[in-house]
């Protein structure tokens, strides 16, 4: 029914879905340095957007997180003021706590994600196929009210997916 151009455009449109992110991911690949008075260190590739900065003290406490007035992302670095000396000691890795976009070269390993996305191809194939309809007629036995209450279905499971990422990435 479909080419296999076709089918590819689906997922590849599915995968850069906005909503198509992992809900949490954590990154410690950064250790401030007090010494650099820039202040600014790249985001790492492992991640897409930083919501949230920690530090531990030791290795027995608690992540602390760091004041969002003391940084600031601006594009892909993280910028600090001045004051996060005064609270970031020299030479302590930093936590980073944010969501990674996935590309369609990733591995996904979150099923809510996985399901998101092929729930989303699906209703693009049936959106498609709704315009192809506009288009052509059908020469098979689908109904165009059969197609409808299929692209609803798919719709609905779209939605309860990107709900479920949403509620994910809320709850941290």
């Amino acid at each position: 029914m479909f080419s296999d151009d076709e089918v590819t455009q689906f997922l590849t449109d599915a995968w850069n879905d906005k909503y198509a992110v992992n809900p949490l991911v954590w990154d410690s690949s950064l250790t401030f340095d007090a010494k650099d008075t820039t202040f600014r260190y790249t985001i790492p590739a492992t991640l897409t957007t930083v919501s949230g900065i920690y530090i531990t003290r030791t290795d027995t406490d608690f992540p602390e997180e760091i004041d969002t007035k003391l940084w600031e992302v601006m594009g892909n670095t993280i910028q600090f003021t001045d004051r996060a000396l005064q609270v970031i000691p020299d030479g302590f890795t930093l936590y980073l706590r944010g969501r990674y976009k996935v590309t369609t070269s990733d591995t996904i390993t979150d099923i809510g994600l996985e399901q998101y996305i092929v729930a989303l191809a699906g209703y693009n194939a049936l959106r498609y196929l709704l315009m192809k309809r506009l288009v052509q007629f059908l020469k098979n036995d689908t109904s165009v009210a059969e197609i409808v209450a299929a692209r609803r279905e798919l719709y609905a499971d779209m939605v309860r997916w990107r709900q479920q990422l949403q509620a994910e990435f809320i709850g941290v």
